[in-house]
């Protein structure tokens, strides 16, 4: 969770900071506001899911009413230009209104508040009305919102802006903590992997002594059967199964003209 004391001092800081009165019209727009509120003035009211409901699907995520569209097109005016202000980037991506705050993306959306309407007895229909509040939501921080209330949105743009940036400051240092739990993690493994490789080594060349072993085993064989055949063999014969005895010998490791050495035989 995000401190509330550092959101707070975060706040009075940008207020004792920045010179700054929530306009009362619009003047000189963003360039995404004035696409935004082409899009909202031609776009017709849903009749249905939430009626009178006008939806911003390609722009900026502003969903509201014809009566509120004003209202809400001048609060993310406002924003955008406090955030830009503060060296921060907006920009909307695959339908989703995005701000960026040193390589932070927080998902953001303005919509207009609804309210179940009762229904004379006997309907069972559930019907939405507009409640002319608005609600400024900020998606990826648990759902965090902001609501016309006690205070409205515009009186709260700057504990907004507070917790955007809290939550940046806040992501970057715990990403910091990953990076570096995750160096830590990999400098273990990669000990750990050269301890196996070490081990391996090491039983390789343990098991390597039982092979050699067995190698002299058999070329003293040989050498003890030579000597017990010599006499009814050729000389030819007799210098042939010398050869192997030293080609088998691991003292010895002779190379052989037909089968180089042992090893490569393997």
């Amino acid at each position: 969770m995000l401190s509330k004391e550092l959101i707070q001092k975060r706040e009075l800081e940008l207020k004792n900071s920045i010179d700054f009165k929530f306009p009362e019209r619009l003047s000189r727009p963003h360039y995404l506001i004035i696409q935004l509120k082409k899009h909202l003035k031609a776009e017709k009211p849903e009749t249905w899911q939430n009626p009178g409901m006008v939806r911003s699907r390609k722009n900026l995520s502003v969903n509201t009413t014809k009566a509120r569209s004003n209202r809400a097109v001048l609060f993310m005016d406002t924003l955008i230009k406090l955030l830009e202000n503060r060296g921060h980037i907006i920009k909307v991506v695959d339908f989703t209104t995005r701000i960026i705050i040193d390589g932070i993306e927080i998902d953001i959306a303005l919509r207009e508040v609804y309210k179940v309407v009762k229904q004379p007895l006997g309907h069972n229909s559930r019907e939405l009305a507009p409640t002319g509040k608005l609600c400024f939501k900020l998606d990826e921080i648990w759902g965090r919102e902001w609501y016309d209330g006690a205070k409205t949105i515009e009186d709260q743009i700057f504990n907004i802006l507070a917790t955007l940036e809290i939550y940046a400051e806040t992501e970057i240092e715990r990403n910091k903590k990953y990076a570096e739990q995750r160096r830590l993690r990999e400098i273990e493994e990669a000990k750990q992997r050269e301890l196996q490789r070490i081990r391996d080594n090491e039983w390789s060349r343990f098991n390597n002594i039982f092979s050699n072993i067995e190698r002299w085993k058999k070329a003293q064989m040989i050498r003890e059967f030579l000597n017990t055949a010599s006499d009814s063999l050729s000389e030819e014969e007799c210098e042939w199964i010398s050869k192997k005895a030293d080609w088998i010998d691991p003292l010895v490791n002779r190379e052989d003209d037909i089968l180089g050495f042992y090893e490569s035989n393997l």
